[in-house]
């Protein structure tokens, strides 16, 4: 910890909201991104219907914040504002292909602002954090569908704060969850990529897929509450960086044999991730947990 210090500033340990646009279970002709609004009953071939999208996208978001709000989060992750057309390929990771692999994100209103940018403004407008997917592998189109190349530690790091600049200009976004965070050998990328996107933007909240050791100085990585029981930051990462946390991914809340780690797990600084659209059991479970976690803290849910 000497050689390689813990630099993460970020205080706020308040649940953290995830959604998912599009789905490849919606198959529409005339809805190729699969978006899930209208039960996938979206047409965006023409201007009628690209008008239709944009109130729908809009009304996702307005009923998104109140469930945010009800749940107490700092902030929302969209997985996909690029949508879900191409399912070989998805997550995409890249938010600068949005206008080229969703082009109905940039139909504009009377007032020339694009729906994907009022999108993220209404989230901001309410005091909640925004953020997106990112991936270092560098997407390619081959003939007219995107390729993702293998990504290694020489070029992974750049493409990252290319990505991630591009959301933190265009949206406002600090919150990023990074996929498929490993070389083409499978293995993990080293961690000094987190560290050069850390210091180039030392305000944002990177949450990689995968983890090793030092990717606790300069990260929040994910696990899963919900697909492996993991219910905390490794004991091993506490050793060597006492301030470490993850996120952990519980969408359907907590199980009863589970309640008091994940108590602990927030207690502790960790941060769960829930679905963020709509209000179900796991939000009423997440909203409980942060509520006991907090009993007898002192100014538990820091802004940032």
């Amino acid at each position: 910890a000497k050689k390689y210090p813990f630099q993460i500033n970020w205080n706020d340990r308040r649940p953290i909201g995830a959604i998912f646009l599009a789905s490849s279970g919606i198959n529409v002709p005339t809805n190729p991104r699969r978006w899930i609004m209208n039960e996938g009953k979206i047409d965006v071939t023409t201007d009628e219907g690209k008008g239709a999208f944009r109130t729908a996208l809009l009304k996702l978001a307005d009923d998104s914040i109140k469930v945010l709000k009800d749940a107490n989060a700092q902030g929302v992750i969209t997985w996909d504002p690029e949508g879900q057309e191409f399912l070989a390929s998805c997550y995409y990771g890249d938010p600068r292909l949005t206008p080229v692999l969703a082009p109905e994100t940039e139909f504009k209103d009377d007032r020339g602002i694009t729906a994907i940018d009022e999108y993220f403004e209404k989230f901001r407008r309410a005091g909640l954090k925004v953020g997106v997917c990112l991936r270092p592998q560098q997407i390619t189109m081959v003939d007219g569908k995107p390729v993702h190349g293998a990504s290694d530690d020489y070029h992974a790091a750049q493409v990252l704060k290319d990505k991630l600049a591009y959301a933190k200009k265009r949206w406002g976004c600090t919150l990023f969850y990074i996929d498929s965070t490993v070389r083409v050998t499978n293995d993990s990328l080293n961690p000094d990529v987190f560290k050069a996107v850390a210091d180039a933007h030392p305000d944002v909240l990177l949450i990689p897929e995968n983890e090793s050791m030092r990717y606790f100085a300069y990260s929040a990585p994910l696990n899963s509450y919900v697909h492996h029981k993991v219910t905390s930051t490794p004991v091993g990462a506490r050793t060597v960086y006492p301030k470490a946390f993850s996120v952990l991914m519980a969408p359907d809340g907590d199980r009863p044999e589970d309640h008091d780690a994940l108590v602990n797990a927030v207690r502790n600084g960790d941060i769960l991730l829930f679905n963020g659209w709509y209000s179900d059991e796991g939000v009423r479970k997440i909203k409980k947990l942060y509520q006991e976690a907090t009993l007898g803290n002192v100014d538990s849910t820091p802004q940032r």
